[in-house]
């Protein structure tokens, strides 16, 4: 990447998680070598407001399918029980595994699953006023719905996915 007069490569680490428990799409840990090149405060603001990751959600049948993976991989006491789910802290957001009804419940409705498989369904942003994100999305024809304390663009409008925005 050049910034200014120099060019350099950014470089990262990655390790991916291959057990048969993750049925919800790739997951796998990102080691940035080179954070100083990645993670640029002028790259770090958007109109939005966004401040960070609230909830990554997968919308599952066996919540504990996941729960079980988590705690391999993160210790026994790292997965917590929610209405209708699991969650695992993970750093300022929280991962969250939840059955197609709680989902339903907190983000609206979102494409079934399949028979037997989990699937990301949602993902969740901290950012300083949603009310402005509203004004913002309004703006660009985009659709949000309120839920609860999140402002929600549908799946239909997100490329399948629940994009919500909150405190």
């Amino acid at each position: 990447m050049r910034l200014g007069e120099e060019s350099r490569d950014a470089r990262f680490r990655t390790a991916r998680v291959t057990d048969p428990a993750v049925q919800s799409g790739r997951v796998f840990f990102c080691h940035h070598d080179t954070p100083e090149l990645v993670w640029r405060e002028e790259w770090r603001r958007h109109p939005n407001g966004v401040t960070g990751v609230a909830e990554f959600v997968i919308a599952s049948g066996e919540p504990e399918r996941m729960g079980g993976l988590f705690r391999r991989l993160f210790g026994a006491d790292s997965v917590r029980e929610t209405e209708g789910g699991l969650c695992l802290p993970a750093g300022s957001g929280t991962v969250l595994v939840l059955r197609q009804d709680m989902v339903a419940e907190r983000f609206g409705e979102v494409p079934a699953l399949e028979e037997g498989r989990d699937r990301m369904v949602a993902l969740s942003l901290h950012c300083a006023a949603p009310e402005q994100v509203a004004v913002l999305l309004a703006g660009n024809g985009v659709t949000a719905v309120r839920h609860g304390a999140r402002l929600v663009v549908p799946p239909a409008e997100a490329a399948g996915l629940a994009l919500a925005f909150m405190d």
